[in-house]
C-alpha cells in the first residue's frame, strides 16, 4: 500500500475519514481515490423552508406577575408549613388547633379570615403577617 502525503509528515492513513473526504475533494477524487468526474454526482436533498411558529398572545410562557392568579390561603399555609419542615399534627398543635381544622383550611374547605389567627399562623410558619392577610383577602 502507497502512501502519499496531503500534509508535510502527515499521511494519509491517519487523516480521519472526515477530512480524507476533504482532501479528495480538493485533488479531484472522491474518497475510494478515483477521478470525481467517473464518479456518480449526487445532489443533496433539499428540505423545504421552515415556516415560523406563530404564538398568540395567551400562550406567552412568560406571564407579568399581576397577571398570574395568586394562590389561595390554603396552598400558601401548606408551602410554607412544608418549608418550615413540620407535619399537619406539629404545625396544628403549635397554634392551638385542631389537625382536622388545618387540613381544612389548607384544602380550601374552611376559610381562614380572623386576624387572630392569620397572626398566630405567621408567628408559627415565620413567615410576614401581611403575605397572609393580601391571600386572605382575595
Amino acid at each position: 500500500m502507497t502512501t502519499t502525503t496531503t500534509r508535510p509528515g502527515l499521511p494519509l492513513a491517519l487523516l480521519s475519514w472526515y477530512e480524507h473526504s476533504a482532501t479528495a475533494r480538493q485533488l479531484g477524487t472522491t474518497a475510494s481515490g478515483t477521478p470525481a468526474a467517473a464518479a456518480a454526482t449526487v445532489v443533496p436533498a433539499t428540505r423545504p423552508a421552515a415556516t415560523p411558529i406563530r404564538r398568540s398572545a395567551s400562550r406567552n410562557p412568560i406571564t407579568p406577575a399581576a397577571a398570574r392568579p395568586q394562590p389561595s390561603i390554603g396552598r400558601l399555609i401548606r408551602r410554607f408549613r412544608l418549608r418550615r419542615g413540620l407535619n399537619q399534627v406539629t404545625c396544628a398543635a403549635l397554634l392551638g388547633r385542631s389537625e382536622s381544622w388545618l387540613s381544612q383550611v389548607e384544602r380550601g374547605v374552611r376559610p381562614c379570615t380572623n386576624l387572630a389567627v392569620l397572626t398566630e399562623l405567621a408567628r408559627v410558619l415565620d413567615v410576614n403577617v401581611d403575605i397572609l392577610i393580601t391571600a386572605a383577602t382575595t
